[in-house]
């Protein structure tokens, strides 16, 4: 019995949730489809959206290997030939900026920054360039989610390796949006439970940035971890 034959096997056999769970952990392009080919054996039971959101995680994989592989011309014949048959569309590439615009404001931690506002407790390196929430100071929506963009995209200056070493992991990669999600998520939650009402500016920007991670990269860019944090879960 080959693995390939032993791997559809072992899906009939559990719970969807668990192979849900086991999508985030799978970047081998024919074992999704056989997960997502099982999970489709129950229609019903099946969360349309977050079987979409998974659908469009394993063409993402699947794009970068395909990348990987074949010359530019190569890629363009795929997605002029193949792709309509199939009623799918090449995933739209980004603009990508070579070089990093964002200015250090803070080398050090603030005095007395304690729970101000939307300042983090603990000095972080979204920190060190005054990434802020809430009302008080705070960033606009569209300037916080290019900078977290720009942040999860690009190498970092020297100066956040000097203070942090290799905390952040290399660009695009799920250690650097796991320590991003987690540290944004830790501190909202710190507000949650010291006052809710206080700081509810900054929570609710906090919250909106983790879904726009969540949202570009965890599922758009398939940079999967368990568990995504909820700053909720108290």
């Amino acid at each position: 019995m080959n693995s390939d034959t032993s791997f559809k096997e072992f899906l009939t056999y559990v719970e969807d949730e668990t192979i849900v769970s086991s999508l985030a952990q799978i970047n081998d392009v024919e074992m999704r489809i056989d997960a997502l080919a099982e999970l489709l054996r129950d229609r019903n039971e099946v969360d349309t959206a977050q079987y979409h959101n998974e659908i469009r995680a394993t063409f993402s994989i699947f794009y970068k290997k395909i990348e990987a592989i074949l010359p530019g011309e190569g890629r363009e014949q795929l997605w002029e030939f193949a792709l309509p048959d199939l009623h799918l569309s090449p995933p739209q590439s980004k603009p990508k900026q070579s070089t990093w615009e964002w200015p250090v404001i803070n080398l050090a931690p603030p005095k007395g920054s304690g729970l101000n506002g939307g300042t983090f407790r603990d000095f972080s390196a979204l920190k060190m360039f005054d990434y802020t929430a809430g009302k008080t100071n705070g960033w606009p929506k569209s300037k916080r989610e290019r900078f977290l963009n720009d942040f999860l995209r690009l190498e970092l200056p020297e100066a956040v390796t000097q203070l942090f070493g290799n905390e952040y992991g290399s660009p695009m990669s799920t250690t650097r949006l796991r320590k991003i999600a987690n540290l944004i998520a830790s501190n909202c939650q710190l507000r949650i439970r010291n006052d809710a009402v206080r700081y509810r500016y900054a929570i609710s920007d906090w919250e909106s940035d983790l879904q726009f991670l969540k949202r570009t990269f965890y599922e758009g860019e398939g940079l999967k971890f368990v568990p995504w944090p909820d700053p909720r879960d108290i």
